[in-house]
């Protein structure tokens, strides 16, 4: 017994679950298509810039200038957009705490300050915050600006110019500024710098607010800030002075030239060579107020560019983005750097969005489709299990046939209603020659029977009869007696072994006009009372095919016609071409074909003679061997009534060689 293995059902799931694989060809897909997104985006990136570095190149003078030694940086911090210019320290606290100290510790009746800077439309802005326990402002008759407590801004070019500011206060509010000599002494008259102060009384000293326009740091990049206290009930004043400070601050003619390249969601930097940003624009660089200094040992495309090659790079330290990064350069140098970047966040959120769509969508997929496959096997299964029962049920348990004809799928349009029709088909043969067997004893007992009763007819009269010319007549009746039961027998072994030699015949290419012109010669010398006559073509009528199976379908034919056909009637034969095959007709004249025997004609031990006419070669196996050797030769073979009534035709369909 066969071992059964999966069925349709399983096949198919398994099938089915082949389209697991679709997410993770689509997140590969995915991967690689972002991957592809990301270059040129970073090729993009460069190219932005590259066009960056080439718009600043007229103003790198701002950014020229160096730290230089014994001076301390500080950053000036952008201020929010509706910074009040008062002198109170409210609008600061949101800057980061990075700005200068300078003083004894901070504790009831010490001196000290605490400076911090901001930069807010075209103005650096300063904020000076005193601990001072005894504040003294200055009397409007003083001619000695030391007199009272002021706040003293001293401005330096990079070319030993220099300027000198002292800003004393009558009461809060606006303070009075004046150009002084270097130690603050005495007012001198000077050029305006547009230098303008708030002061504020606070719990603990004083406040001083100032602002100077930032076009004054290109010319005197370097600031310092001095606070005098004239001493109070402490007696003889004392002073505070900063270190040379030299600002660094996002410059707003840098912002408005990366402005008009209008970055989108890029982010674009413009840093000087020790690394402090000077300029920000787009993406999250508005908004990036805690953001003074790049650090190039993390951002290696800065660390290239500040080193004077424009370099790019992919980095994924706490947030995934592209940077790519351009020098500027002046005559001494690289002076600083243009950084380009963008958070991958879009990216890659849209890499998980479709691929988390695509993978629900799969899955749905998956799940409609295994669905759809078992309710498909599983009645392609019914369908197969009805087709072999009814199979099964045409044979009986005896093994006789009980039905020809199969209707479960016989008018399906698929495979298995092919099958079906196929099957029927077999099973219609196989009822034939069931019957062709059934029916076999019987036609042999009917063919044997008369000539073996005439022998044994005449064989008794013999043995009674004493006149030798009647006994001379009786031999020959039992002697053609004798040759009828051999032409039988005969018949019969040449239908039974036509089906195996058919296989073995071997084939040529052979001419069947040729063929049919020297077989009809020879057929008129054997029946010359006969009317035939012949319309064959003049050109050759090749076949692939079997000579003498060929002469003995033609034998059987024109035997056949023969039989039928009167004394003075004709035969016919003709050959033509139709199509990719060559059609022989045989047609006599005589009575027509039996109603309903057209189609059965071609079969065994079928004739379409009323009666046996007492000769043995009307078993009804002639035209039976007609059909074998013409579907032999790939062909069929036909029979019907002349369309007057008057005779027969008999076609046979022959392929063409090519």
């Amino acid at each position: 017994m066969a071992r059964r293995g999966l069925s349709l059902g399983s096949k198919l799931l398994l099938a089915s679950l082949l389209l697991l694989t679709l997410p993770w060809l689509a997140w590969r897909a995915l991967v690689t298509f972002e991957a592809f997104l990301a270059d040129g985006q970073l090729r993009a990136l460069e190219l932005l810039a590259d066009g960056a570095a080439l718009l600043l190149q007229p103003h790198v003078a701002r950014l020229a200038g160096a730290t230089g030694s014994g001076t301390t940086v500080v950053y000036a911090w952008p201020l929010d957009a509706d910074h009040a210019f008062d002198g109170f320290p409210g609008d600061w606290h949101a800057l980061p705490d990075t700005g200068l100290t300078l003083g004894e510790p901070a504790a009831q009746g010490r001196f000290g300050l605490r400076l911090r800077l901001g930069t807010r439309d075209g103005w650096l802005h300063g904020l000076a915050e005193v601990r001072d326990a005894h504040p003294a402002y200055r009397n409007p008759g003083q001619t000695n600006l030391r007199a009272s407590d002021q706040l003293r801004v001293e401005l330096h070019g990079d070319d030993g110019v220099s300027r000198y500011r002292v800003i004393t206060a009558e009461g809060p509010g606006r303070a009075e500024v004046l150009a002084s000599t270097p130690d603050g002494a005495q007012a001198v008259a000077a050029p305006e710098l547009g230098l303008e102060a708030r002061w504020q009384p606070a719990g603990d000293g004083y406040t001083v607010e100032f602002r100077l326009p930032l076009g004054r740091l290109v010319q005197h990049p370097v600031l310092r800030i001095a606070v005098h206290d004239t001493g109070g009930t402490h007696g003889s004043g004392r002073d505070l002075t900063s270190p040379p400070l030299r600002p660094r601050y996002r410059d707003p003619e840098l912002e408005r030239v990366l402005a008009g390249l209008g970055p989108g969601a890029a982010r674009l930097w413009v840093v000087d060579r020790d690394g402090w940003v000077r300029a920000g624009v787009g993406g999250l660089a508005a908004t990036g107020a805690a953001l003074d200094r790049l650090d190039p040992s993390d951002l290696p495309p800065l660390a290239g560019a500040l080193g004077g090659h424009a370099t790019s790079a992919r980095l994924a330290h706490d947030v995934e983005r592209l940077v790519a990064a351009a020098p500027l350069a002046a005559a001494t140098g690289t002076v600083g750097a243009v950084l380009v970047e963008q958070r991958l966040d879009d990216l890659l959120r849209l890499r998980y969005r479709t691929f988390a769509d695509f993978t629900l969508a799969s899955l749905a997929l998956i799940g409609a489709s295994a669905a759809a496959l078992l309710l498909f096997a599983a009645r392609l299964a019914w369908r197969i299990r009805r087709l072999g029962r009814e199979a099964g049920a045409a044979i009986d348990a005896r093994g006789r046939q009980v039905g020809d004809r199969l209707a479960a799928e016989a008018r399906s349009g698929d495979e298995l209603g092919e099958l079906s029709r196929t099957i029927s088909a077999l099973l219609a043969r196989l009822r034939r020659h069931t019957r062709f067997v059934e029916s076999l004893p019987g036609t042999l007992r009917h063919e044997l029977s008369n000539p073996l009763n005439g022998i044994a007819t005449a064989l008794h009269n013999l043995a009674e009869e004493p006149e030798p010319t009647v006994r001379a007549d009786l031999l020959a009746r039992a002697g053609r007696g004798l040759e009828r039961v051999e032409r039988t027998l005969t018949a019969l072994t040449e239908a039974a072994d036509l089906e195996e030699a058919l296989r073995g015949d071997p084939r040529a290419r052979l001419d069947l006009a040729a063929l049919l012109r020297g077989y009809l010669e020879s057929f008129a010398m054997q029946h010359p009372a006969r009317q035939l006559t012949s319309d064959l073509p003049g050109t050759p009528a090749w076949i692939e095919g079997v000579d003498y199976r060929l002469e003995q379908l033609l034998d059987k034919l024109l035997d056949n016609a023969v039989d039928f056909t009167p004394p003075t009637g004709r035969i016919e034969v003709g050959l033509a071409k139709e199509g990719d095959s060559w059609r022989l007709e045989v047609t006599n004249d005589g009575p027509p074909l039996p109603d309903g025997m057209e189609g059965r004609l071609f079969e065994t031990l079928v004739s379409g003679r009323p009666h046996a006419d007492g000769a043995g070669g009307h078993l009804g196996l002639g035209l039976y061997v007609v059909r074998r050797i013409a579907e032999a030769h790939g062909g069929c073979a036909e029979a019907a009534t002349r369309a007057d009534g008057a005779g027969a035709r008999f076609t046979v369909q022959l392929p063409a060689a090519p």
